[in-house]
């Protein structure tokens, strides 16, 4: 699991409309090692330690991932909210609550 949130933090996902880092693709994905993947996106949010580990990055992706650090971070919060929405949700339907006003109402105040 968490390596699908590290995939789409990176590499992004449109039909859960997560943009991803533009630019870093499956292509790159594949070419990047998995680890140094979970770092960087654990480091997200960390400039200096972002910035140290592009550096075991190909160049072509280190610069697309250091233009594109603000859309992980964004992406990576994304993903992490995710789950309470699901959750949120699947409660309402087990419970036969029928108020689509305030379900509405949440996911428009988090712009869902």
């Amino acid at each position: 699991k968490e390596d699908i949130q590290v995939f789409k933090a990176l590499v992004g996902d449109s039909s859960d409309k997560i943009t991803g880092c533009p630019g870093f693709g499956e292509k790159a994905w594949e070419e990047v090692p998995l680890v140094l993947c979970r770092s960087i996106v654990q480091h997200v949010d960390e400039p200096s330690k972002f910035e140290m580990l592009l550096r075991s990055v190909p160049t072509k992706y280190a610069k697309k991932l250091l233009a594109g650090r603000e859309e992980i971070s964004l992406s990576k919060k994304v993903i992490a909210f995710r789950p309470i929405t699901d959750t949120l949700l699947d409660a309402n339907i087990k419970s036969g609550s029928r108020d689509f006003e305030a379900i509405s109402a949440y996911f428009k105040r988090f712009m869902l």
